[in-house]
């Protein structure tokens, strides 16, 4: 009882302090609320169930009812017993109580992790379930109208025995013979047909595609495992950073030195310092020489909104920038790739021409071949440093957010050295003379 009052004077006050909206925007809330509701339904059923007997006795002692509520054992209670109720809820209770440890598993980084990933799977199932519920749904009135008239089966024919008997199915914990009627060969073969088509739409279908969607949303999860930890992690900080839910639940309440100091303040304030004034019909009307408060309020929000935007910008800028110097640095190890290849191809076809010539029997100048690698790697070499002067002149672009383009909002192609084919016709030409 004092952990439960202390609890719900704990969601009172942060009530209190978030407001009603943002209470409910977090999931937690509507556990704790649902927990203090079965908590405090149990607790005024065993008290309600104790007034009875006091009463009862008080009035008639030696009536049935006194007896019942006396000494009366655990058997001869009525199936719908107050105790019964009461102890089924604190059951459930205090399942959703220890349940409520997990709210405190993102400071783990492990832990966490696999927090967020249930979280993530169980909205899947609650969407999953809204197809389940139709289709089981569709099944068991088809089943159970089959069954209904007969009494070959005991566990079909009833709408609760049917229910059950269709969800074990989706687990393999029934039997197939269920189903069987050997009197009835119209409505065994109806029984046997949507017996199997459930099967293979409830089995083979829905459940598989549940543990795709699970697996997918676990897939998600790990692929931003950390971001989603840190998230987790520091909205956790922030909720223990809240004014006025300075003590844990029981101790709560408790009263601390500032609340008595603010009692007593507010005790002092009405008795000694209280004036009555009358409070205008309308508000103050805000003028140039004079600003009201709301005016000021606004304001002050509305600076302080301004500058939530400048930091979000500032944030994509930088991200943006980010983006752009990694793109550059990969385009650069394209090029040096690119370079590698085409001089590994020249050096190849350099000592095929060597070759060449060895077999004509015509001696090949060396120098000149050489001229030929020389002037191909100084071309490569001058694109490279003209891609580095463009670098310098788009990083200083990107701080202001602009793309390398042209006027006319065409890029413009990079300067490639030409492929060793290619080579213009006055190297060509030297070759001829030199051969």
């Amino acid at each position: 009882m004092i952990w439960v009052a202390g609890f719900l004077w704990h969601e009172c006050k942060e009530v209190w302090i978030e407001g009603l909206r943002s209470y409910f925007l977090d999931w937690w809330n509507f556990l704790d609320i649902v927990t203090i509701s079965m908590y405090l339904a149990s607790f005024s059923l065993r008290i309600l169930v104790t007034l009875k007997g006091y009463l009862s006795c008080t009035d008639a002692p030696d009536s049935d009812v006194c007896f019942y509520f006396t000494k009366a054992g655990r058997l001869e209670w009525n199936t719908e017993d107050p105790q019964f109720i009461a102890e089924v809820l604190f059951a459930v209770t205090s399942m959703l109580s220890f349940t409520r440890l997990a709210y405190i598993l993102p400071a783990h980084e492990t832990l966490g992790t696999l927090q967020i990933s249930i979280g993530k799977m169980i909205d899947d199932m609650i969407r999953f379930m809204f197809i389940l519920m139709i289709i089981l749904t569709a099944f068991l009135c088809g089943l159970n109208n089959i069954y209904v008239n007969y009494t070959e089966s005991d566990k079909l024919g009833n709408f609760n025995e049917t229910f059950q008997f269709l969800f074990w199915t989706m687990f393999q914990m029934v039997e197939r013979t269920t189903v069987d009627m050997n009197h009835f060969m119209v409505a065994e073969f109806a029984g046997r047909a949507l017996y199997g088509l459930f099967t293979i739409v409830m089995v083979i279908v829905l459940l598989n595609m549940l543990i795709a969607m699970i697996t997918n949303s676990f897939q998600k999860i790990e692929d931003d495992a950390d971001v989603e930890w840190k998230f987790a992690r520091s909205k956790l900080y922030l909720s223990y950073f809240r004014e006025g839910l300075t003590l844990p639940v029981p101790f709560n309440i408790i009263p601390t030195p500032k609340a008595l100091f603010y009692i007593i303040r507010s005790i002092f304030r009405f008795l000694c310092c209280y004036k009555a004034k009358k409070k205008p019909e309308y508000p103050p009307i805000s003028t140039i020489s004079h600003r009201s408060d709301g005016d000021i309020y606004a304001e002050s929000r509305a600076a302080y909104r301004l500058q939530v935007i400048k930091a979000l910008v500032q944030r994509y800028i930088d991200t943006a920038r980010r983006e752009f110097e990694e793109s550059r640095r990969k385009d650069l190890g394209n090029r040096i790739t690119e370079l590698n290849k085409n001089v590994i191809r020249l050096q190849s076809e350099v000592k095929h021409l060597r070759r060449s010539v060895g077999d004509n029997g015509v001696p090949g100048n060396p120098k000149e071949n050489e001229n030929v690698l020389s002037r191909y790697i100084m071309k490569v070499k001058n694109s490279f440093q003209s891609y580095d002067q463009e670098s310098i002149s788009s990083g200083k672009d990107s701080s202001d957010m602009t793309s390398p383009q042209d006027e006319s909002g065409i890029v413009p192609d990079d300067d490639c050295p030409p492929y060793p084919d290619e080579v213009p016709a006055t190297n060509q030409a030297d070759e001829e003379e030199a051969m």
